[in-house]
């Protein structure tokens, strides 16, 4: 398995080596912003959230709706989001419709 640096650099250099389509750059984008997170780079995976849950990407608007949330208490971090852009997350589609079982239905953060 690759660390969390090394899947960053990966999708960084994917994403620099061949033009890619916008879902398939949200993709590597969001893996990033996954790997900043796992590593504890709150901060800078919060803002790259922010940036996919603006351009509808529905795993990212979940994360970043939860960061907001829940930022003082798990991050000592107060992520501030103005309230009509924070609105437009939670109009963000569900991705798959489909619950987490392990969490009696609730979706956790990464």
């Amino acid at each position: 398995m690759k660390s969390p640096s090394t899947r960053h650099l990966v999708a960084v250099s994917l994403l620099a080596a061949a033009p890619l389509g916008t879902v398939q750059a949200q993709e590597l984008d969001y893996e990033a912003a996954r790997s900043d997170y796992e590593v504890g780079h709150f901060r800078r995976a919060f803002d790259a959230f922010a940036a996919l849950a603006d351009a509808g990407h529905c795993d990212a608007a979940r994360i970043g709706r939860e960061m907001v949330r829940y930022g003082p208490q798990l991050y000592a971090i107060w992520f501030e989001v103005q309230p009509d852009r924070l609105a437009r997350w939670h109009a963000v589609a569900p991705c798959d419709g489909l619950q987490d079982e392990r969490h009696g239905g609730r979706r956790l953060l990464p």
